[in-house]
């Protein structure tokens, strides 16, 4: 498969998958256990460590939302990028599950 069809192809892959996800976000009770404000750019650069307890700096991005928003844009950081050769593998399986969503 050539290497731009297949970017685009993912990146449809992803896009239909965040669809779902937020979706399924929108059904969940809004309360104090799962909704709230959110810092919305919880990365590295705003994290300051005083004392050996981290704090978060920069709330320019913060809003109300579900709390798992900020897990959402912190985890990937620590997720390592696949290379392209585990991408290319994982063609079939994401051409599987795509077939399946849209069932």
């Amino acid at each position: 498969m050539d290497r731009m069809i297949f970017m685009g192809y993912y990146v449809q892959i992803l896009e239909a998958a965040g669809e779902k996800a937020m979706a399924l976000l929108d059904t969940l009770p809004k309360n104090k256990l799962n909704w709230g404000i959110v810092h919305g750019d919880i990365v590295p650069p705003n994290i300051v460590c005083v004392d050996g307890v981290a704090n978060p700096i920069d709330f320019g991005s913060c809003g109300f939302g579900p709390f798992l928003t900020d897990l959402a844009i912190t985890l990937p950081l620590f997720i390592p990028m696949p290379d392209s050769n585990t991408l290319i593998g994982m063609e079939s399986i994401f051409r599987y599950q795509m077939i399946m969503w849209n069932k």
